[in-house]
């Protein structure tokens, strides 16, 4: 599993009622994103397919 996946994964809400994302793990999120510059692309990229595929799927979380 890799890293930024998983990272991104923790930041959704794991109960239906909860509204946003987590904001702790939201900023340990953007941390990572923002000191590791190579990782940005794979953190971008995993989202846009995570966020499609939740679309499409009618998720609304």
């Amino acid at each position: 599993y890799v890293k930024h996946a998983y990272l991104i994964n923790n930041c959704y809400p794991v109960r239906e009622g909860d509204k946003g994302p987590k904001s702790s793990e939201l900023s340990y999120l953007t941390f990572y994103a923002s000191s590791r510059p190579a990782k940005l692309t794979k953190v971008g990229n995993y989202l846009e397919r995570k966020v499609t595929r939740d679309i499409w799927k009618g998720r609304k979380k």
